[in-house]
């Protein structure tokens, strides 16, 4: 049974009476009918763990003794939770955080927790996922470069760009969009929205941090619900127009604002409190974009979004 915390349509939050577990909840209509398709996203989930194996890494052992949010892998709690809450969907897509820093002891618990749980999971990349400073003050011993190179040696997917087409109704796609797009996620966007099109599915974005809503106003939208005291209020200027940004965000950013009748939902993480806004497309009409609270917060309830395709 679920029990109406707060919101009301696009905003609403429910909480499950019997195991916890809060929830927001997403539909799109993808007009072909049939049996609908699951997706359920989480975010955010920050295991903090340093292990045997960690222990002669000076940069690690710094992090250790700064960083005591979520220490000594307590977000297995809430991790656990939200996927057995999961079980069942076509898909689960993580966005982003899933290491609150480059440990070993991180990696294991990513291994155990998400892809145990659910081999098939997708697991956006965030900025945590490849620093392994955390509250330390100093900067990344490594170049960004390196960071992510190690990382995509363990990850089960390419880590700047996946797709995955379920039940012939929705593509769903996950890019990595810390600070910019990367260029080779360009080509494969564009290649999966021109096969979309043609094929009459939709298209769903997942990524860790919001984007731009192209609407000035969106800088007064508050949250739907706090989770973390410092996030309170939207605003995100990935895309924003006032700026300079690269080809391959500008290309991208342009390729979202033109198909909105092919794109459907924007989904991402990174805020820890929860957000609803609407991206302005190039005609007129609005893209949904859902910024999903924190999995860990809330004593370790675990947090989730329930997409429906129908």
């Amino acid at each position: 049974m679920l029990e109406h915390i707060c919101g009301e349509g696009a905003t609403e939050i429910f909480r499950d009476t019997e195991t916890g577990v809060f929830e927001r909840h997403f539909e799109a209509d993808s007009g072909k009918g049939g049996a609908p398709v699951k997706i359920v996203q989480i975010t955010d989930v920050h295991f903090n763990l340093c292990d045997e194996a960690d222990e002669g890494d000076e940069e690690l052992m710094h992090t250790k003794q700064c960083r005591h949010w979520n220490a000594d892998g307590a977000s297995a709690v809430s991790a656990q939770r939200a996927m057995a809450a999961a079980k069942g969907a076509d898909q689960i897509i993580v966005t982003g955080d899933t290491l609150d820093y480059l440990s070993h002891g991180a990696r294991v618990m990513t291994e155990k927790y998400i892809w145990g749980a659910d081999p098939d999971a997708l697991i956006c990349i965030g900025g945590h996922d490849y620093t392994k400073e955390m509250q330390t003050g100093v900067k990344d011993y490594l170049p960004a470069e390196e960071r992510l190179a190690l990382v995509q040696s363990f990850w089960r997917h390419d880590i700047h760009y996946v797709s995955r087409t379920l039940g012939d109704k929705v593509t769903v796609v996950c890019m990595n969009d810390n600070g910019r797009y990367p260029d080779c996620a360009v080509e494969p966007f564009l290649r999966d929205l021109a096969d979309a099109r043609a094929n009459k599915r939709i298209v769903l974005i997942f990524q860790h941090e919001p984007i731009c809503t192209y609407n000035p106003a969106d800088t007064a939208v508050d949250a739907i619900r706090v989770y973390d005291p410092k996030v309170h209020d939207f605003w995100h200027d990935k895309g924003c127009p006032e700026l300079e940004w690269d080809d391959a965000t500008n290309t991208v950013m342009h390729a979202i604002r033109a198909n909105p009748d092919v794109i459907r939902g924007v989904f991402c993480g990174h805020s820890h409190s929860a957000f609803y806004a609407e991206i302005l497309c190039e005609d007129g009409s609005v893209i949904p974009q859902h910024v999903l609270e924190g999995n860990c917060y809330d004593r370790h309830a675990g947090h989730l979004m329930r997409i429906t395709v129908k």
